[in-house]
């Protein structure tokens, strides 16, 4: 077992970890899991909960919108909730983002829970504070900042992760150890095994940069690495392709971009697009200038200029203001 703090969110990270999920919670509290169909019918059974309310959700980036956030809501209120009441997002970023939304405004804030089930949500969605949902095909355009208590990693529910799920979570590890572990990333040519140590090496990278800018006023924007164009790809796309696979995109187009403007190393760039072919990850022949429209509705842009991270060297991030393209 793995453990790390983050402000006042503990961190645990440990193999069948969702069958001693209860022995941390107040055994008397009032419990509402959200989660979606596919992990519902995999695992609901799994917990060692008796008594709580379930929310279904269907799986997919179109389910994170306003009206599954005021439909949930509604629900639980009429499930005779309180601020004491707990809310355990179980599940994949979608879930984890409408969940965290949903505790943050629900009677002002009540306890927040997750139990990632996607390596996206393991080791990016439940760590750093950030929840909320699209509008329409926008993402992330409403939101808060909001901590769980417990986040309970547990990294044999990988087990039953489709193939694609698992290819396009890779694009979270690639980005994770491209910003801020070269020897990590090096490690990655012999193979990756996604069990506690991993896992806990791309949390501790995370929660160390959000540790020291959570409200990403500075350091903590180089986690966009790749997800400007990534986001406008996925949003075009109508979610087409999904987060981790549209990252990838995104950080290839930041790597050509960087060696274009002479910031990042050709050779560095040559490196991390091999390893990506290698694993199977950006193989599709994006013109990504078809994207570049929607840019513009990113939520970190500043009137006609947006901060974007390039890559220096592997490990090294940077960040430049750029016009608007």
């Amino acid at each position: 077992m793995k453990e790390l703090t983050l402000f006042k969110t503990k961190i645990i990270i440990k193999e069948n970890l969702i069958k001693e999920v209860f022995d941390y919670l107040d055994k008397m509290s009032d419990i509402h899991i959200i989660t979606d169909e596919n992990v519902a019918n995999l695992y609901l059974k799994e917990l060692t909960i008796s008594n709580f309310h379930t929310y279904i959700i269907k799986p997919g980036e179109e389910s994170k919108n306003i009206d599954n956030y005021l439909n949930i809501q509604n629900q639980i209120i009429s499930n005779n909730a309180s601020r004491k009441s707990i809310i355990i997002g179980f599940g994949g970023g979608v879930v984890l983002d409408l969940a965290g939304f949903i505790a943050s405004t629900l009677f002002r804030g009540v306890e927040l829970v997750y139990i990632p089930t996607t390596i996206i949500g393991m080791i990016d969605a439940s760590i750093g504070g950030k929840n909320g949902i699209d509008l329409k095909s926008y993402k992330n355009q409403i939101g808060t900042f909001y901590n769980p208590k417990y986040v309970f990693i547990d990294p044999k529910l990988l087990d039953t992760l489709p193939k694609k799920e698992y290819l396009c979570g890779l694009g979270e590890v690639f980005k994770t150890a491209l910003i801020g572990d070269k020897l990590l990333f090096d490690s990655f040519k012999k193979g990756i095994l996604l069990d506690e140590s991993l896992i806990y090496k791309l949390v501790f990278i995370k929660a160390n940069i959000v540790a020291n800018d959570y409200y990403e006023e500075n350091t903590r924007k180089i986690l966009n690495f790749g997800h400007t164009l990534g986001h406008a790809i996925e949003s075009k796309s109508n979610f087409k392709y999904k987060h981790g696979e549209a990252i990838i995109y995104g950080m290839i187009f930041a790597l050509e971009l960087g060696v274009k403007m002479e910031l990042t190393n050709k050779k560095d760039y040559q490196e991390i697009k091999d390893l990506f072919y290698h694993y199977g990850l950006g193989l599709d022949d994006i013109v990504f200038k078809d994207y570049f429209d929607y840019i513009k509705y990113d939520k970190k842009k500043d009137k006609d200029e947006i901060d974007f991270v390039f890559l220096e060297e592997i490990g090294k991030p940077i960040i430049k203001k750029i016009k608007l393209l």
